[in-house]
């Protein structure tokens, strides 16, 4: 799941979410599956789609991801996208994230 999240990949991040992985997760660094995902959209491979990582955070916001989760350094998913304002992340972060995603249906603001 974490690798998934990493690059981006929402069919792949699916998959192991609707049949129960735990979206709490953490990996040696203490970040969790959202804070890759996040973490991957900023650093975006060449070719792969911001669409993609878009819906990887709406999976696993909708899964019940922390957005206040603390990493080793402290960092939250909330403070990594807040960080990254202007983007289309502005709107899972600031109206109630999981509710207004869910309600978005992978369509945007």
């Amino acid at each position: 799941l974490h690798l998934a999240c990493l690059e981006g990949n929402d069919v792949v991040v699916q998959y192991p979410i609707e049949v129960g992985a735990n979206v709490m997760v953490r990996d040696y660094e203490l970040e969790t599956s959202l804070h890759l995902a996040l973490e991957g959209l900023k650093r975006q491979w060449v070719g792969s789609s911001p669409k993609g990582f878009l819906r990887t955070i709406q999976w696993l916001l909708i899964s019940g991801a922390d957005m206040h989760a603390h990493n080793q350094t402290a960092q939250t998913p909330f403070r990594i996208a807040k960080r990254m304002m202007g983007s289309d992340l502005d709107c899972f972060f600031n109206k109630g994230a999981s509710v207004v995603v869910y309600k978005m249906g992978f369509q945007g603001c």
